[in-house]
């Protein structure tokens, strides 16, 4: 899935751009959360939005709010 690889990128800049030097494995946290129900997706899980680029761009938007620290 070429979004699941879109969302590992994101991950991994925003660690790169947070200059952490902790091992974190960005595709094995991306997986899980993709699964897991979601408080700002009314609890639906991020997979399921990955179907269309509007859904794509959601939760994009999701992992760029945690990172920033927003609470949606």
């Amino acid at each position: 899935m070429a979004a699941r690889g879109r969302l590992i990128q994101q991950v991994e800049a925003l660690l790169r751009e947070s200059g952490t030097s902790e091992p974190f494995e960005a595709a094995a946290w991306v997986d899980r959360w993709l699964r897991r129900p979601n408080h700002a997706l009314g609890g639906a899980a991020p997979e399921l939005y990955l179907h269309t680029p509007e859904g794509e761009a959601v939760i994009a938007g999701l992992i760029g709010a945690m990172a920033a620290g927003s609470y949606l």
